[in-house]
């Protein structure tokens, strides 16, 4: 799992330039899957941005099929 945050580069009162991010990762094999979401703020003070995506691939030894799916908020 990884976790992140960046702070605010603007002035205190705006959720602009804040972020917070998480991601999970599951390998086992030839199989590989993982789940990410994040938060951003933007230029205003009550509008942010989320985003989500999952993947998977598996390793089949002469291809590797993957597969993503991510919204966006």
């Amino acid at each position: 799992a990884q976790i992140m945050y960046g702070f605010k580069e603007v002035s205190a009162n705006s959720s602009a330039s804040d972020y917070a991010g998480l991601r999970l990762t599951y390998g086992a094999g030839p199989l590989s899957v993982a789940f990410a979401t994040a938060s951003e703020g933007v230029n205003t003070a009550t509008e942010d941005v989320s985003r989500s995506n999952i993947g998977a691939s598996y390793d089949l030894d002469f291809m590797k099929p993957m597969f993503q799916y991510t919204t966006s908020k």
